[in-house]
């Protein structure tokens, strides 16, 4: 066990000195103010990491603030008023006008809704088991949807026409009416006129279309895809070995192993015949694409699809109900569209239609300066708050509460002021997007006191609602609906000011470098410190060193005196016998 004691000391031996303490003592001494120094530094560091903390707060709140007007979507601020909102609602963008408008709704679109012939079960099956193809023809055009010899049954078909994805949807309904053949398919198209459709069946009795693709070289090594197929080819490969790559790659996968009656012919000159079957019907062109590979290829058609006839007992027939165009009268005119929703026909504005009306309804806009009179009294609030928090930050220390790091905490700091600065800046200086009319904040009625703090003068700022909306928006926003941070561009007041503060909140920013900054700071003092240590450890084996020669001197001294003391003694003694 270690003893912190003098021995020689506390046996009586030595000087009489505790040497040990004395030693102990000088080195603290001589520690203790140049320690002090180095903590009172990292304490000023520390205070500064601090500060630069609530600096980055105060920021995100005023970037906040200056977020709820940097886009034109912050401005639809509109009191709407319709009389009859179960007939139409109405949605407004910054680019509406104050305005009243008389709107009839005439009738809705509608979905084509178009019924097959009944079919016994779900699965009663079709076409005696083999594939067949849909024809489905939309506006004249016409596209064909393949029914596997799997699906060759009422909800095979089903499956078969959503899985195409061609804007026809189908169901399967057991209409319960009694007959042998309760199961109908609906198909239901998109809204419209111009989405009518007609839906015709095909046995696969006739002749499959054939078409041609004819490859260019590769120049490039990489995957290109034929059919959907993935296909690598190396540069330099030439078209017929790429035509060979490609029937191989083909020949191995479903597209041609799962349907009966595909096959590909290679021609031997950079080109593939493709033999569709007859259940593909009308087949679209093969799909290609060697950008991969600086590949080019050239698709034809050999010979046409040759119908056969229509599949027994699958047939679409019965009209539910006809496609039709929605009809609205706005303001006496009679306009027409292809769907329930108006977003063309005034300025700003988007009407949704739900039902016909008997008579016209009123449609009346109005700004409403609340809501963007509410988002400027946060900027001010925020800004307020701002000045008031730097005023703290670089002030005098709070020495009435210790717990307090902030106060005080940025006192001289450079990039403090300079951010307070360039804050002043953003509610102060001319629009990058100004107008003939609004050029600042100012006038808005936005309003800087003597004391650096923000007002809002309400007369000016509802003058500038009322007479200058569209400017107002512009000066705020550069009219961006969406506010991009890259880039030199003109944001108006509040898109620039995002951008600095967002800047300054980098991970390279100012504020961040001078966190680092202090940071290391605070490392190096911490590393002065153990130097520090080190030092006084050695300084305290020296002194003890030193003091234990003196002490063993000084021990010698005292026993030869006591020696002395008593040789004396002892003489006068005799001469007092």
């Amino acid at each position: 066990m270690a003893v912190n004691t003098n021995l020689a000391y506390a046996l009586g031996a030595g000087s009489g000195v505790d040497t040990k303490s004395l030693a102990q003592s000088l080195v603290e001494a001589e520690k203790a103010p140049r320690q002090q120094a180095i903590e009172s530094k990292i304490q000023k560091s520390e205070a500064k990491i601090s500060g630069y903390g609530a600096l980055m707060a105060i920021l995100a709140n005023l970037k906040s603030a200056f977020e709820g007007l940097n886009e034109t979507g912050d401005f639809n601020s509109f009191a709407t008023f319709n009389s009859n909102p179960s007939a139409f609602t109405a949605t407004t963008s910054s680019s509406a006008s104050p305005a009243n408008h008389s709107i009839e709704v005439v009738s809705l679109a509608t979905a084509q809704r178009t019924a097959s012939d009944g079919f016994a079960e779900a699965d009663t099956e079709l076409n005696g088991g083999s594939a067949f193809s849909l024809t489905l023809t939309v506006n004249g055009e016409e596209q064909s949807i393949r029914v596997a010899s799997s699906k060759s049954t009422p909800s095979g078909i089903v499956e078969s026409i959503n899985s195409a994805g061609l804007g026809v949807t189908a169901q399967l309904l057991n209409t319960g009416d009694g007959s042998g053949a309760p199961y109908r398919i609906v198909l239901v198209g998109e809204e419209g006129v111009d989405n009518a459709f007609t839906m015709a069946s095909d046995d696969a009795s006739g002749t499959g279309e054939v078409q041609k693709i004819l490859f260019g070289d590769a120049t490039e090594s990489g995957t290109i895809t034929v059919a959907g197929v993935a296909v690598s080819v190396t540069a330099g490969d030439t078209a017929a070995t790429v035509a060979g790559k490609v029937k191989t790659a083909l020949e191995n996968d479903v597209f041609i192993t799962n349907v009966l009656g595909r096959s590909i012919t290679n021609n031997g000159d950079g080109s593939l015949d493709f033999q569709f079957a007859a259940s593909d019907g009308n087949a679209a062109g093969i799909s290609f694409d060697g950008s991969a590979a600086g590949l080019t290829a050239t698709v034809s058609d050999v010979s046409a699809f040759v119908a056969g006839s229509a599949v027994t007992g699958v047939s679409f027939a019965t009209s539910l109900k006809s496609a039709s165009d929605a009809t609205v009268t706005i303001d006496g005119l009679t306009i027409s569209r292809t769907s329930n929703t108006f977003s063309d026909v005034i300025s700003g504005v988007s009407l949704e239609l739900l039902a016909p009306t008997t008579s016209a309804a009123t449609l009346s806009f109005n700004r409403d300066p609340a809501p963007i009179k509410e988002k400027l009294q946060t900027l001010i609030a925020a800004y307020n708050d701002a000045v008031s928090d730097f005023g703290v930050l670089t002030g005098e220390p709070n020495k009435e509460d210790e717990e307090d790091i902030y106060s005080g905490s940025l006192r001289g700091d450079s990039t403090a002021r300079n951010l307070l600065y360039q804050i002043r800046s953003m509610v102060t200086s001319t629009s990058s997007a100004a107008g003939e009319n609004l050029t600042a904040l100012r006038d808005l009625g936005v309003e800087l006191s003597r004391d650096g703090t923000l007002s809002l003068n309400e007369a000016t700022f509802n003058t500038a609602v009322s007479d200058h909306y569209a400017e107002m928006v512009t000066m705020l926003t550069g009219d961006a609906s969406f506010q991009s941070l890259v880039g030199d561009l003109s944001r108006g007041v509040a898109g620039d000011a995002v951008k600095s503060l967002t800047d300054f909140m980098k991970s390279d920013g100012s504020l961040m470098t001078q966190t680092d900054g202090a940071e290391a700071t605070i490392s190096r003092y911490e590393a002065d410190l153990e130097k520090l240590d080190e030092r006084m450890k050695l300084l305290l084996e020296r002194y003890t060193r030193q003091f234990a020669v003196m002490d063993t001197l000084v021990g010698q001294f005292t026993r030869q005196r006591e020696g002395l003391v008593s040789t004396f003694e002892g003489l006068a003694n005799m001469y007092k016998k």
